[in-house]
């Protein structure tokens, strides 16, 4: 059934929507009132009714969001910036947020370094959490699932006469499966299943008069992670402060400065990882890392009548340190310690014209200045490697113009993003009698361009749109063997250029009475264009991006009942860049395609609210990475109680 299912919906379902809408588009209706075409808005309302996991399995669903290693993308062009509250953050960050906490999401797609800097070549997550409620307002949540994993949490939040303040508290206790059973790299394979706990505290201040208004944010988290082998265990801890504080006087002019400050560190321990018996599960080496980040940034904003403009500056310097010790002897292996500081400068100028055209200009130039990094590897048998203080450089200018035609919004942007070479990076060299590494400070950082063309209607209740797009990043970072001499040299080298392109479909809004529909579709088609390291994979697809994906959800509210059906489809991807499909030993690479049924269902009782749900309904197992699969069936329950 669910292969029949997979196959209906990814060739039968997936083509007629598309070309519905399409067709809808083309017909005269009243043009939206958006801010563009490649932003997307969730609302408070959109993420409590739909009651995620997390916020990351939302956007997966809502925007096509892609998480390969840690690394998300979107519209397979790696590298999207996760913003909370006005700070540059990061992914885990975003999971540790819960729904209760959240007021809107944006998410822009496409090139977004001149708003955001670094690492946003294919676009950003804004995320802006809830101000303290007035008066009080306490709410206890309960979660648990059929694997055995279990939720607590309480959120408390007060304000009254221009002051308040917010605090939301959370255990997880996260029980797995046993995710790789088998795979080509015997360090991979789990032989039992993977388990984690997570605790976080996250306070908020508020404090508001006449025209200014502060905000004070604290957040602590431990989590400890286990991967399915005894001596494979990860534990982090993140401590973050952060203040904004804004005033609005009598002139146009509104100007806020933010500040912030976080410290994290991870310990690890890993083992031989070359099998699953016990000299290859045998606990091999602790790995330690720490970094601590300090950043302030100074905005001012003016807003006229036709025209917003918008200015700042902002300075960050991280330090980090990496470590990897021996388990038998406690000696080090490896060290690498490097501070890195960006400084930058920003615009953005919005203006209305009289005939309705909308101008969005804006740029941003980075500063990033490598100091004080050493890097010691033991293996080499050489003395510590100083890195010389470089600078590298980056200009991101940005257009976006939107204007409604008889009826019918449209927009043109065009982007750039970049993200700058790593410490090690530049600075690593290993050289032995059989090998070399070499160190290449030169290394340029990778940019991209990103231009989208896109239409946006109503039609009736229905909101439509579609948005063809295409992406081209260059500079790309890879090791390239220098010299084939004995011995073998190699590099980090910035070796080709990659292109995305393809196109979206939406569709959005009330179907029937009591009835809602969210309808999501992008073909998009990546190939690797230039590669100095191996001229061979030119043509090839980039691993861990589909060209098909879908997703729809019907919702149902009646009363104090809610229920949700969603269906998200899958297309086949690779893994790797030699585009592998099955190899020599017989293991499969390519993900196959898959569709996957979540249902849920929530009743209130006056204070009280009961959710059930069902997620992968029919049971389907896949791939969800390099051979890691699918957890099935996942059954969860949640209740809350609002004081």
């Amino acid at each position: 059934m669910v292969s029949w299912f997979r196959g209906v919906f990814g060739h039968v379902v997936v083509p007629l929507l598309s070309l519905t809408m399409l067709f809808f588009v083309a017909l005269t209706a009243t043009a939206e009132e958006a801010e563009s075409n490649h932003v997307t808005t969730l609302t408070t309302e959109d993420i409590r009714r739909e009651r995620p996991t997390d916020l990351v399995d939302l956007l997966r669903s809502r925007v096509g969001l892609d998480d390969r290693s840690g690394t998300l993308s979107m519209r397979g062009v790696p590298g999207v910036v996760v913003q909370i509250d006005g700070f540059v953050s990061s992914m885990e960050a975003l999971r540790l947020l819960k729904p209760e906490q959240v007021v809107e999401i944006k998410i822009l797609r496409g090139a977004a370094s001149a708003h955001f800097g670094a690492g946003a070549m294919g676009g950003a997550i804004v995320v802006t959490t809830e101000r303290p409620s007035l008066g009080r307002r306490f709410e206890w949540v309960l979660g648990l699932d059929s694997s055995g994993s279990t939720s607590t949490r309480f959120i408390g939040s007060h304000q009254e006469r221009g002051w308040g303040g917010t605090l939301v508290g959370e255990l997880q206790d996260r029980q797995g499966y046993r995710a790789t059973p088998e795979a080509p790299f015997p360090g991979q394979i789990t032989v039992e299943k993977e388990s984690g706990h997570q605790q976080t505290v996250d306070a908020r201040f508020d404090f508001q008069r006449g025209g200014s208004q502060t905000q004070l944010s604290l957040k602590h988290a431990d989590s400890v992670d286990r991967f399915g082998r005894p001596n494979w265990w990860w534990q982090r801890s993140v401590n973050r402060v952060g203040v904004t504080s804004a005033v609005a006087g009598d002139t146009p002019w509104t100007f806020q400065a933010s500040a912030a400050y976080e410290s994290s560190s991870d310990d690890a321990l890993r083992d031989r990882g070359s099998g699953i018996d016990p000299d290859g599960l045998a606990a091999d080496r602790y790995i330690f890392a720490k970094q601590r980040q300090a950043e302030l940034e100074v905005t001012a904003e003016r807003r006229g009548e036709r025209n917003v403009l918008r200015v700042g500056m902002l300075g960050k310097q991280v330090d980090e340190s990496h470590e990897i010790v021996a388990f038998s002897t406690r000696e080090p292996r490896f060290t690498l310690e490097s501070g890195i500081f960006n400084g930058a400068a920003h615009f953005r100028y919005e203006h209305e014209a009289d005939d309705g055209l909308v101008l969005d200009l804006g740029g941003r130039y980075d500063l990033y200045r490598y100091g004080d990094t050493t890097i010691h590897d033991v293996a080499s048998g050489g003395e510590p490697i100083a890195g010389a203080t470089l600078d590298k450089t980056a200009f991101s200018p940005r257009l976006g113009l939107r204007r409604q035609f008889g009826g019918t919004l449209l927009s043109l942007n065009v982007g750039t993003g970049f993200v700058p070479p790593t410490p090690g990076q530049l600075y690593y060299e290993d050289i032995t009698d059989s090998a070399q590494f070499l160190a290449n400070p030169g290394l340029k950082p990778q940019r991209s361009v990103t231009w989208d063309v896109g239409m946006r209607r109503t039609v009736g209740g229905m909101r439509l749109g579609a948005t063809l797009f295409h992406s081209r990043w260059e500079e790309k970072l890879g090791v390239m063997i220098v010299d084939y001499g004995d011995p073998v040299k190699r590099q980090w080298r910035n070796i080709g250029a990659a292109e995305a392109q393809g196109v979206e479909l939406e569709l959005e809004g009330r179907l029937w009475e009591r009835w809602d529909l969210t309808f999501n579709y992008t073909f998009n088609r990546t190939r690797i264009v230039e590669d100095g390291a191996n001229p061979d994979l030119v043509g090839n697809e980039l691993p861990g991006m589909p060209r098909h994906k879908a997703n729809l959800v019907l919702t149902y509210e009646w009363t104090d009942i809610t229920g949700r059906m969603a269906l998200r489809y899958m297309g086949a991807a690779y893994t790797d860049e030699r585009n592998t499909v099955v190899d020599t030993a017989g293991y499969r690479w390519r993900k196959d395609e898959y569709a996957v049924v979540d249902v849920s269902a929530t009743r209130r009782f006056g204070a009280a609210r009961l959710t059930l749900a069902a997620d992968n309904l029919f049971d389907e197992i896949y791939m969800t990475g390099f051979f890691r699969r699918s957890p099935g069936r996942v059954l969860r329950a949640e209740f809350s109680y609002l004081f």
